[in-house]
């Protein structure tokens, strides 16, 4: 079963543009207002735009442009790394958005896009390096940490993913997907009954998520709890027909329950 995709700060938007403020657009010499910097900031709203209609190919294209004009301008890198990364052009985002972290490299959510971006093109090592920057530059946000425990868990080091899992649910308890990371890492090193625990504290902030409960039911097979295994994947089922998305999720459900067989009860 696939584990969840990374989390972090919202993609860029077309509202973005106004973070940046009059005095990003003008500058101001002796009174006057040199308007030398308009272009490109209009340039950079239009391509926001093109992002939120999810008109990405048209937007990476406008955005080459912005930065080309502007290339000290870390916002637009970040904005065409995160586009590339959406189209899997992994190459190409990475280089931006390690340009986006050079250029501004106190900023954790450009330090998170970069280690996504290297996460999705299977460079793990990278990828947790990042994500700890991540989790130093924005100690109190739990999706740095939780991030760094999901690339630990994709490298098949389930142990060292515990702790940096356990910080990002000490932060919020109620970050349903580093509940669920916890409780995959958790299965992972055979501590079921802990495992039980974390799942159970994802399920009131993801109480629709085939995953959760498919995960669940196998840790209750693996302690021998049957009938609460088969509630538990006949849950999956239920949830994940409904989701085009789950339909893995359904598949391994469906072998949980035909590996307790018809007549299997505690």
């Amino acid at each position: 079963m696939p584990l969840p995709v990374a989390q972090g700060e919202p993609r860029p938007q077309g509202r973005t543009v106004a973070t940046f403020g009059v005095a990003a657009v003008l500058l101001a010499v002796g009174g006057t207002f040199v308007w030398r910097a308009r272009a490109p900031v209009a340039e950079f709203g239009a391509a926001l735009k093109l992002l939120d209609a999810a008109q990405t190919e048209a937007a990476i294209q406008a955005l080459q442009h912005v930065v080309t004009r502007w290339p000290a301008e870390a916002r637009a890198h970040y904005s065409l790394g995160a586009a590339l990364l959406e189209v899997r052009r992994f190459d190409q985002a990475i280089a931006s958005l390690r340009t986006a972290s050079r250029l501004d490299s106190l900023n954790p959510a450009f330090a998170n896009e970069l280690g996504i971006a290297y996460l999705r093109n299977d460079q793990l090592d990278s990828a947790i390096v990042l994500f700890k920057r991540t989790a130093g530059l924005a100690p109190r946000r739990s999706y740095g940490h939780a991030n760094v425990g999901l690339a630990y868990l994709r490298a098949g080091r389930a142990v060292e993913a515990i702790t940096p899992l356990r910080t990002a649910v000490d932060v919020d308890p109620n970050d349903a997907n580093a509940q669920f990371l916890l409780g995959n890492a958790y299965l992972a090193t055979q501590a079921f009954a802990q495992a039980v625990a974390s799942f159970d504290a994802a399920l009131p902030h993801a109480k629709d998520s085939a995953r959760v409960y498919l995960r669940r039911g196998v840790a209750y097979r693996l302690m021998q709890r049957h009938a609460d295994a088969r509630v538990d994947f006949e849950h999956a089922v239920s949830l994940g027909t409904r989701v085009a998305d789950d339909s893995e999720v359904v598949a391994d459900a469906r072998r949980g329950l035909a590996e307790l067989g018809p007549g299997r009860r505690d």
